[in-house]
């Protein structure tokens, strides 16, 4: 789901955001009520990312 919209999400996601003196550390757990029906695409070298599931962090220095 988008931040902001209102809209429940679909399934349970836990992100973690830890750092020290050298790094930011970024980890999650996204849940699935049906993982069998996960699939996993080959992704070759300069081709975009799928747009169906993904995580993605933006930082603004």
């Amino acid at each position: 789901t988008r931040p902001g919209n209102g809209t429940p999400t679909s399934e349970r996601t836990e992100v973690y955001v830890l750092y020290d003196d050298d790094a930011l550390y970024i980890g999650a757990r996204m849940f699935d009520s049906e993982p069998d029906r996960i699939a996993a695409p080959v992704i070759r070298h300069g081709q975009g990312m799928p747009s169906d599931d993904r995580l993605g962090v933006i930082l603004d220095p």
